[in-house]
């Protein structure tokens, strides 16, 4: 039970005290949750961690904080640190691929400068998202546990 005081009255011969009980239940109602895009905002904070520490260094409870949620949180969007890793992978992935699609489109009839566009736009990408890159290489993310996660958008 919460209990939440409404009124306080003194008087030298008696005290009179106003109290609300609400439940737990009743209280929760009141403060819904709702962040926004926790899913979003949990990928931006791992991002900017795997910045800082490396993939290894990303701690799922790490990332709740930076977003300013509790530590359980994540878990209503994510299995694990592998699965919020898998998410990330996966649009890595797609923004490489559309990199990629844009680099190819500058030299539609010639192969040797469309390659060294694609050459350029690998690095460039590798250089502008450089926790994306981490992830989708280093991130050790199994494909028995997440088969979508991430090469397969390419």
């Amino acid at each position: 039970m919460i209990l939440h005081v409404k009124e306080i009255n003194i008087n030298v011969k008696w005290i009179h005290i106003q109290v609300e009980l609400t439940s737990a239940m009743t209280a929760a109602k009141k403060r819904p949750y709702h962040h926004g895009d926790l899913r979003s905002a949990l990928m931006r904070a791992a991002l900017l961690l795997v910045e800082q520490h490396g993939v290894k260094g990303l701690a799922l409870s790490d990332a709740a904080r930076l977003a300013g949620v509790s530590v359980a949180a994540p878990y209503r969007h994510f299995k694990d640190k592998e699965g919020l890793l898998a998410e990330i992978a996966t649009e890595g992935f797609g923004l490489f691929r559309d990199a990629l699609a844009r680099a190819t489109q500058s030299y539609p009839k010639d192969k040797v400068k469309r390659l060294v566009e694609m050459g350029v736009a690998y690095v460039d990408f590798a250089l502008e998202h450089r926790s994306h890159f981490k992830v989708m290489w280093e991130g050790g993310i199994s494909k028995e546990k997440y088969p979508d996660g991430g090469k397969d958008s390419v």
